[in-house]
């Protein structure tokens, strides 16, 4: 049962090995080395990867009072890369950030709270595209808030709203490697990945006999929007688009292109995550001098693709 994180870890290691010089044997090689366990010797890369990188923080802090709070700051990062896969490259990541957390009438808690995000690779000024009354500006913002409220003496209800945003390393945007028809291919579209979650939930306190403890009930809802993933297959190895059809393949074979497998990093239009989970946590007294502490849980998750009915629709009307 192999995931992302080892397809990755084989396309690494093939990378390091020597092929032959006839490279029509290279997947019949790579095969057989695989299967007598990866009896060969990895080769060096031919020079030293180089990655410098950069970083400010500056934080402030003032409390207004015994229970409210604003923090605010900036960040920067420069990054430079200079890598025997992915090139040469610069990138320039700086935000501000704002948070402020507060408690009325005793019993609730307000927290909330944005960033505001720039990003460059090179020459791309506008990684961190956003539409603002019309206006496409630079600049990335990213919004939290949560609040906790005390119904009781032992109930509590809460809710949280989050934003989530993270752009694609040079890595996953340039990497390119290609050994005999086997390796990695860039994707210069990658788009940024971005996304929310909701949660609500309810805790309440509870004590019967020697038995007291919490019982916590939450619902959750995420969503994603260009998720970023890693795809296996077929490749032009002049555009480094996938090959998903054997019109595909016809139409890179007629431009003098060459195939090769491998596999790129892409985006996904829309994904979602759904669920609910119940913890039931607590302490049973046995005696003055003995007790136990028990924690039981159950989550459940519905990971999709939003748009997985007009992916299947797709893939059913190849005919090859």
């Amino acid at each position: 049962n192999a995931d992302h994180s080892d397809f990755v870890d084989l396309i690494g290691w093939v990378m390091g090995q020597e092929l032959p010089a006839d490279m029509n044997g290279g997947v019949d090689y790579l095969l057989n080395t695989l299967l007598n366990n990866g009896q060969q010797t990895p080769k060096k890369l031919n020079r030293a990867d180089r990655a410098d990188a950069y970083y400010l923080d500056y934080q402030f802090s003032k409390n207004f009072g015994s229970d409210n709070t604003l923090t605010a700051g900036a960040t920067y990062e420069h990054v430079y890369s200079n890598a025997e896969t992915s090139g040469v490259h610069n990138s320039d990541n700086a935000a501000l950030y704002i948070q402020y957390d507060d408690k009325f009438f005793d019993r609730l808690n307000l927290s909330i709270g944005a960033r505001f995000e720039y990003y460059r690779v090179d020459d791309k000024l506008k990684e961190a595209n956003f539409d603002l009354f019309g206006v496409n500006i630079p600049v990335r913002p990213v919004l939290r808030g949560g609040l906790n409220y005390q119904l009781g003496k032992a109930s509590f209800l809460r809710a949280s709203y989050g934003q989530g945003y993270r752009y694609p390393s040079i890595t996953e945007k340039y990497v390119r490697k290609d050994i005999g028809g086997i390796g990695a291919y860039p994707n210069h579209n990658l788009r940024p990945e971005s996304g929310y979650n909701v949660e609500l939930g309810f805790k309440q306190g509870y004590q019967f006999g020697p038995f007291k403890g919490f019982i916590d009930i939450a619902a959750f809802y995420t969503e994603y929007k260009d998720m970023i993933e890693f795809n296996i297959g077929l490749f032009d190895n002049n555009s480094y688009n996938q090959i998903l059809s054997m019109y595909d393949l016809m139409e890179s074979l007629m431009n003098g292109s060459s195939i090769g497998i491998g596999a790129q990093f892409f985006n996904v239009d829309k994904a979602r995550i759904y669920g609910a989970e119940v913890n039931l946590t607590g302490i049973c007294e046995i005696n003055s001098h003995s007790n136990i502490t028990y924690n039981i849980g159950y989550v459940y998750t519905e990971p999709e693709d939003v748009n997985y009915k007009a992916i299947n629709e797709r893939e059913e009307s190849y005919v090859d």
